[in-house]
């Protein structure tokens, strides 16, 4: 079975590789905030403008651990 490579368009692409971006076309894939692109959800950066994925929880972990504090804070003050 020949697929169009989602990443680099190529038509020859079979479902598992595609001999020219060595890519696997049926792999999970997102959409790049910056140039609208596909690139697979494994890779770290953007495979079409390089731009670097930050982690959905790198802003809810602080908040998670300052919630617990001042829960424990609270606990003490009212007790």
């Amino acid at each position: 079975m020949t697929w169009t490579c989602p990443y680099c368009q190529d038509p020859g692409a079979s479902d598992r590789h595609c001999a020219r971006c060595g890519r696997d076309p049926s792999a999970p894939r997102r959409v790049c905030g910056a140039c609208r692109k596909l690139t697979p959800t494994k890779e770290p950066r953007c495979c079409h403008c390089g731009s670097v994925y930050t982690s959905d929880l790198w802003w809810k972990i602080p908040v998670v651990v300052a919630l617990m504090i001042l829960a424990v804070i609270l606990r003490v003050i009212l007790r």
